[in-house]
């Protein structure tokens, strides 16, 4: 059990833009299971983001994701940035 922090993380694909993130996690890994519970993230123009992430056989090769989580007031102008394209 450890735990993970975030400062100005971002992540681009086709449909999302993040940047200047901040946040962290409590971490915990077994050879069958990747665990981060108390997930928090913080966006730079506002708003939050709360929840567990579960990797089940992780290392196998049939893994399979869980995610449960809250998002909570995320101002429209930063929706708009999150989800601009790139071209």
């Amino acid at each position: 059990m450890g735990n993970a922090k975030l400062h100005k993380a971002g992540f681009v694909n086709q449909y999302v833009i993040l940047h200047d993130v901040d946040g962290g996690a409590r971490v915990h890994i077994t050879p069958s299971e990747l665990l981060l519970t108390e997930m928090s993230g913080f966006l730079p123009g506002g708003g939050s983001a709360a929840g567990e992430l579960r990797f089940a056989d992780w290392l196998g090769g049939a893994a399979r994701a869980t995610l449960t989580s809250t998002v909570t007031r995320i101002p429209l102008r930063t929706i708009m940035e999150v989800t601009e394209t790139g071209g």
